[in-house]
């Protein structure tokens, strides 16, 4: 550009996004002709110093039409607000699942997919993992009712990253009862990133990663909000969330509320077997898994001239009851009523996490520079009743197992904006943690870990139907657990002592790099492939437990020579589109090295009550699979989909498949609209049938699940009133009242059947 438009007083600001209110970053912005701005992650843009005069914008976003403004700077400022719409059958952000479920940018070569809060609240399962599992290669592990950790493609654990406003979440991930501490209404917008993703997150980015975004900030200098409430018929769950946000000129203010308190839940049984006894269920009631939870965030913030940046503190806070066979062999006295559906006894998880999260951007012209910081606190409590310690004396109290970890993170990212073919990113990801245990049961040692990570990445568009991205990574870590001594109750004589774990200090070093392009010849079709490498540090639990696990009722020890993770991956993904036509193919493989898992061994734990001894192990492995999406529109009206899905794994040392795999499964859905056109009013009606496939093929001493079918049906109303939607959301789930046992639920290992019939409201009134 020439250099006389420049130096002037004034400056153009806009907003852009699409014709349904979507934010669209990363769009290109010129002036002149000439490439000048990129929106920032709000869809926003600025460009400074420009003199009076006229001036011709030009906004472009693969995928939309392009627009273009004509302004004229006089006397004062120019504020847009730029409208681009889609193009007709285009294949970028095709509409899936009632406008909320979307695929991700047509540039990137990983397979994602977005969702937005109206999806996740319509789906309204107890957790956020409940909410989302119906989507195609994503599952979770559950520990009866709010309590469910994620699985992406059959992996989990410290497999899986999620990211909570850049902040990786940190709580005690590596244990099979252990879920995720997040407010499912405070998630207005998610990304599920499937396959290698250690590249850009880091260790633990092996199965892929779970993002959540920060909420927009408001446009609007006015205080507004929602009141979100829900009842559930199976336990008896009574649920709610408020949220306030409002602008003020420059500073932005958000806060939320929630609570949800239910009973114990109802199965389709009266008895269930174990170990060949048969064990009564009492008014089809599983007793004590019932459970609250509160939760708050506040976030306060600032917009200026070339930046902006938030703080936000939120509060999880959980106590759930576990069933009584949970965490020892289940007796008939102890199922027996307590006179109150919705007592939380012995034994049971209670569970504070506390976040502070900073985010700020830096503009620089085309350029943007992100920084996220954040501290943890996570205090877990494991409590139940104490049992003989050999020969000393029964504990005092009811703590089992108390851990408490604190986080420290540290993210930077400098976006880079070449030219209009080149983009990088050159990131650090910093991590420092400090962890202490206390109760009458040791699992885990004291420890202190550090992790800093490096990486470089780029995205060249070769032509306009051509993408290619490339990246490398390098990351060092540290395990610095300590030593741990406790009486030996095995003797009589008092001031004996045992070494439960030794001191350990190990450091790891890790590459990882990934290649894809992403092909887009037509408006119809779309091709992705990723060729990825990661990698996963193991975990102080991995390195060094040595004792019973409360809440899994069993020994499990851990292997202080374990080295890293290491995977090839390469995924691959179809997409086609056109009307009334749409479907998605996404097959994947990996090859793991030194894959960490629980192995179960032959003989029994010497600790008292210990249980069955399981010890941590490494082999290769390999995995495979793939998801399956379509949709057609059978009419204007009515719309048909399909979600299918997949995984096959290997241990190749031992032949056998690895534990926890899910089954095959196969989702249809009919769904109506029954609106009429240019009506405020909207009605659907939605009936679902998902089938899960017998699980036989399992891991030694891994019980087998007999395949199933689930039924539910829908209505969803919205109502306009003085120009505000009302949403009122009413299903069945599991309508047939059928007798199942869920693979990937750790009550399966108990022969207790999932919930029975639930009916479900919901209401969303905007304030």
């Amino acid at each position: 550009m020439a250099d006389g438009v420049w130096k002037g007083p004034f400056k153009i600001t806009g907003h852009v996004h699409s014709s349904d209110g979507e934010t669209l970053p990363g769009a290109n912005v010129k002036l002149n002709n000439e490439l000048i701005a990129v929106t920032d992650f709000n869809g926003d843009f600025r460009i400074d110093g420009l003199k009076q005069g006229e001036y011709e914008l030009s906004f472009s976003y693969i995928g939309f039409d392009s627009v273009k403004i004509k302004v004229s700077l006089v006397s004062k400022d120019i504020h847009l607000d730029v409208n681009m719409h889609e193009k007709s059958e285009r294949l970028d952000e095709v509409i899936v699942i009632g406008d909320h479920y979307k695929t991700g940018r047509i540039e990137q070569s990983m397979t994602s997919i977005s969702v937005d809060e109206n999806f996740i609240k319509s789906q309204n399962s107890g957790t956020l993992m409940n909410s989302i599992e119906k989507l195609p290669g994503i599952s979770s592990i559950n520990t009866g009712v709010g309590i469910a950790k994620p699985v992406i493609r059959g992996m989990s654990f410290n497999r899986v990253i999620v990211l909570d406003k850049g902040i990786k979440q940190e709580g005690q991930q590596w244990g099979a009862d252990h879920g995720l501490e997040l407010d499912q209404y405070d998630i207005e917008q998610l990304e599920i990133v499937k396959g290698p993703s250690s590249l850009l997150y880091g260790s633990d980015g092996i199965g892929g990663a779970i993002r959540i975004l920060p909420p927009e900030i408001p446009n609007v200098e006015k205080i507004s909000g929602d009141a979100f409430l829900t009842y559930k018929s199976n336990n008896d769950l009574f649920g709610g969330s408020v949220k306030l946000e409002g602008k003020k000129k420059n500073y932005f203010f958000r806060g939320r509320v929630s609570g949800q308190s239910f009973g114990d839940y109802t199965v389709p049984a009266s008895d269930f077997t174990y170990n060949g006894y048969v064990l009564p269920i009492y008014d089809h009631k599983l007793k004590n898994t019932a459970g609250n939870e509160i939760d708050f965030s506040l976030t306060g913030g600032m917009v200026g001239d070339n930046f902006n940046t938030s703080v936000t503190v939120s509060n999880f806070n959980q106590k759930a009851g576990l069933f009584p066979g949970a965490t020892g062999i289940p007796r008939e006295y102890q199922l027996e009523p307590d006179g109150s559906n919705r007592n939380i006894d012995l034994p049971r998880q209670l569970i504070n996490h506390l976040k502070i999260i900073s985010n700020s951007i830096l503009y620089f012209d085309k350029n943007w520079l992100t920084i996220d910081a954040g501290y943890q606190f996570n205090d877990r409590k494991e409590e139940g009743a104490p049992h003989a310690h050999g020969y000393q004396p029964t504990p005092d109290g009811n703590l089992a197992l108390g851990l408490k970890l604190h986080t420290l993170s540290a993210n930077v990212a400098f976006n880079h904006t070449i030219s209009e073919k080149v983009y990088n990113i050159y990131g650090f990801q910093g991590q420092y943690q400090e962890n202490t245990q206390e109760g009458f049961e040791f699992l885990l040692p004291d420890f202190y870990s550090k992790q800093a990570g490096f990486y470089a990445y780029s995205e060249l568009a070769v032509s306009n139907s051509l993408t290619l991205n490339a990246g490398l990574r390098y990351d060092w870590g540290n395990r610095d657990i300590k030593e741990h001594i406790e009486p030996d109750y095995s003797t009589i004589e008092e001031g004996d002592s045992i070494v439960r774990n030794g001191y350990i200090n190990r450091n790891f070093n890790d590459l990882s790099a990934a290649l894809g392009l992403s092909f887009y010849p037509s408006n119809h079709l779309n091709i992705k492939a990723n060729l990825g490498t990661s990698f996963r540090m193991p975990t102080t639990a991995e390195l060094a437990s040595n004792g019973i696990h409360h809440g899994t009722f069993r020994h499990e020890k851990g292997d202080s020579t374990l080295n890293s993770e290491r995977g090839i991956q390469f995924d691959l993904n179809f997409t086609y589109t056109e009307r009334p036509f749409y479907f998605s193919f996404s097959p994947f493989i990996g090859y793991f090295h030194n894959y960490i898992y629980l192995s179960p061994q032959t003989y029994f734990s010497p600790l008292p009550g210990g249980g069955q001894l399981y010890q941590y192990r490494q082999n290769d492995a390999i995995f495979t699979g793939f998801e399956f999406t379509a949709e057609w529109h059978l009419t204007k009206k009515l719309l048909f989909r399909n979600y299918t899905e997949f995984v096959w794994n290997k241990n190749i040392d031992t032949y056998l498949p690895l534990p926890f795999t899910p089954p095959f499964s196969a989702l249809g859905e009919l769904a109506y609209d029954f609106s009429a056109e240019k009506k405020d009013h909207k009605y659907m009606a939605i009936i679902t049938y998902q089938y899960f496939a017998a699980q036989n093929r399992v891991d030694r001493n891994e019980q087998t699940t007999p395949g199933y079918g689930l039924l539910s049906a829908g209505l969803k109303f919205t109502y306009l009133i003085s120009g505000k939607s009302i949403n009122f959301n009413l299903s069945a789930n599991n309508l047939l009242n059928t007798q199942y046992m869920n693979h990937m639920s750790r009550y399966r290992l108990l022969n207790l059947f999932e919930q029975g019939r639930n009916v479900v409201l919901s209401i969303q009134i905007p304030l």
